[in-house]
């Protein structure tokens, strides 16, 4: 899964994970399709699955994993930084 910090639409494939990780904006993602787990620090696991959103907050650690099916999340990072 590529990690950038603009709007997109990002694949993860079944056994993959991302690393833990921040970033200097806020992330929301819309899962579009598939399955997986996010865990998010302070929160813990949660699901992932078509339909649902997920926000991870500026500065806070998260990282998916578990993924069942293939995932296509649409991220969107904001504020945007140019």
């Amino acid at each position: 899964m590529t990690l950038v910090p603009w709007p997109g639409v990002r694949r993860g494939f079944p056994g993959s994970v991302v690393e833990k990780h921040t970033h200097h904006c806020n992330d929301i993602a819309y899962v579009i399709r598939g399955r997986g787990k996010i865990w998010i620090e302070g929160v813990g696991n949660m699901p992932m699955a078509k339909g649902s959103f997920v926000r991870s907050p500026k500065g806070v650690q998260h990282f998916i994993h578990d993924v069942e099916e293939e995932l296509l999340i649409y991220d969107v990072f904001y504020p945007f930084l140019v």
